[in-house]
């Protein structure tokens, strides 16, 4: 075989083998002009929209797929990684002179772990010089459509986080008025209270006597 053959062939093998592996980890490009146009990327997870104007020559922008163990840093605090995360890239380095539109699809089971409150899931972007997700608020929402559009001057790293429901606010506790049980009381026994009754009693008989007696005694009664 030639040394031309030979090197043919080894560029051959090694194009089949770069577009194996950008197809295993989800890699893709597309090129973009001054006359803007609208790219679509992972099956149309992510659409990227670059008006007329924003570039002056034509850019490569490049979409990569991340996982949880390919982000750049952990999720944020009280928050899930969602069902879409990726990079997109620019080539050569451009901020675009006008905003392009980066429309990122979420899924019903996003929603679910929110939930079932679309206001829980929610876009972010990486920030590299702080290390961190910052959210980005400026959204636009299509329920029906299960997408979220941000508008960005810069490409980046982005992904869907999903912030757990709240727990419901429990309601107040309201104890039962227990009435007091009565137990009346056993045949035999001196009820309370009893023992006043029994006492007015006596003195009241003791005073009948007295009296009697001292009617009986009454000189004047003796006389007549």
């Amino acid at each position: 075989m030639k040394r031309s053959a030979l090197w043919a062939t080894m560029a051959a093998m090694a194009l089949v083998l770069s577009l194996m592996v950008a197809s295993i980890v989800g890699v893709s490009a597309d090129t973009a002009g001054a006359g803007g146009v609208s790219l679509s990327f992972g099956e149309g997870l992510v659409e990227v929209a670059v008006p007329q104007g924003a570039v002056t020559g034509d850019v490569d922008i490049t979409y990569t797929s991340l996982t949880v163990a390919s982000l750049p840093a952990p999720a944020p605090e009280g928050t899930a990684l969602g069902s879409n995360a990726f990079a997109l890239g620019v080539t050569p380095a451009t901020t675009f002179v006008r905003p392009v539109n980066i429309t990122v699809a979420y899924s019903a089971d996003d929603v679910i772990a929110g939930g079932d409150n679309y206001t829980n899931v929610k876009l972010y972007v990486f920030d590299p010089s702080f290390t961190a997700w910052l959210p980005l608020e400026a959204t636009i929402r299509d329920i029906p459509g299960l997408t979220l559009t941000t508008q960005q001057t810069m490409l980046g790293t982005f992904a869907v986080f999903v912030t757990g429901a709240l727990p419901p606010t429990p309601e107040p506790t309201i104890e039962p008025t227990v009435e007091p049980t009565v137990v009346p009381p056993d045949p035999g026994d001196i009820a309370p209270g009893s023992a006043m009754m029994l006492g007015l009693a006596g003195a009241g008989f003791l005073l009948l006597v007295g009296g009697g007696f001292l009617f009986l005694r009454d000189p004047r009664r003796n006389k007549a």
